[in-house]
């Protein structure tokens, strides 16, 4: 009988191994396929200040994020005394929540050079696409834990793989648009319409 348990709980663990691992293999997939296509479609300077917009946007989701969703993976499923896993992960939101809100205010003060930087020109879309992206991600990082700690595979996979796909057609719309401004709007409403589809 303890053979069968097991052996019962070594094949669950593959399973889990396997479908969590599944969202990074599909990703990597998609990469390799339409990443040749990204570089046809955009010239070298527009996809530059592309990946600008993402590089700095995601320096400071790391910021605000301040680490909270690798606690909450410890803690989830062992909360501390009077709490639970639910409680921590809004607490957890409510300081991603409060570090992008504080990003926001050091974009504002700073939006004539990530505006330049990034379309070479002023304009305040920039920095509220910026802050829309960072809050969206910090969500997204900060929520997704939960699916994790609860085993639910295809639920987290689902949502990495809509992010990866979505990201990567955002960069294409430019080959529509030919403009950076217009396809860093969509790569910011695309990662706020995973975190919607998923978590609102």
């Amino acid at each position: 009988m303890a053979e069968k348990n097991s052996t019962t709980s070594g094949s669950r663990l593959v399973r889990l191994f396997l479908g969590f691992s599944m969202a990074s293999w599909i990703s990597a997939l998609v990469s390799f396929v339409v990443t040749p296509i990204i570089t046809r479609v955009i010239e070298p300077e527009a996809l530059g200040s592309i990946d600008l917009f993402v590089s700095f946007c995601v320096m400071f989701e790391y910021a605000s994020t301040l680490g909270v969703h690798q606690a909450l993976m410890r803690f989830y499923n062992e909360p501390p005394q009077g709490s639970d896993g639910d409680e921590l992960l809004r607490y957890a939101v409510r300081v991603s929540s409060l570090g992008a809100a504080v990003a926001g205010v050091a974009i504002y003060l700073f939006s004539g050079y990530f505006s330049r930087s990034i379309i070479g020109s002023d304009s305040l879309v920039v920095p509220l696409l910026m802050f829309a992206f960072i809050l969206s991600n910090g969500f997204i990082d900060v929520l997704k834990t939960k699916p994790r700690m609860l085993g639910q595979t295809f639920r987290y996979t689902a949502m990495v793989v809509c992010l990866s796909i979505g990201t990567k057609i955002a960069y294409l719309s430019y080959g529509v648009t030919h403009s950076v401004l217009s396809t860093i709007t969509v790569i910011a409403l695309v990662d706020a319409s995973v975190m919607a589809l998923f978590f609102v």
